[in-house]
């Protein structure tokens, strides 16, 4: 096992077998807009944190999510919202989060199409990996 796996990658992978979410990504696609025919983008992708100790990574992580609605964007990163705080404690794919705490809640931000909203959220995860 990696001392420590990319945070992003881990998360893309978590929501795809526990959230079932099936448009995830750590980039926006070019094609972002046909892929909205198929539901909620969800972009994730790591903004910063530390390495307290060895093989704990304490990141933080932004959650963005893109929808043809403010209803559908929003209840998207609530989805992931609650199966973050829910994964407190549990393992996936060998390494545990130890801690969940989120750092802004999901909220509108201006995006520049009018036919797709933008919701953001960010995530603090202290995560633990066996090395």
């Amino acid at each position: 096992m990696v001392l420590y796996p990319d945070p992003a990658t881990l998360l893309v992978d978590w929501a795809k077998a526990t959230l079932l979410v099936v448009n995830v990504c750590t980039e926006l696609p070019t094609n972002y807009v046909q892929t909205l025919a198929a539901g909620p983008v969800h972009v994730i992708e790591r903004f910063g944190g530390a390495d307290r100790l060895p093989g704990l990574d304490v990141a933080h992580m932004a959650v963005d999510v893109y929808a043809t609605t403010r209803d559908g964007a929003m209840n998207a990163a609530n989805t992931v919202r609650r199966g973050l705080r829910n994964q407190q404690g549990r393992a996936f794919a060998g390494v545990t989060f130890s801690k969940v705490a989120t750092i802004s809640a999901p909220t509108r931000r201006p995006f520049d199409s009018r036919s797709v909203v933008l919701v953001t959220a960010s995530y603090q995860l202290a995560l633990h990996s066996a090395f």
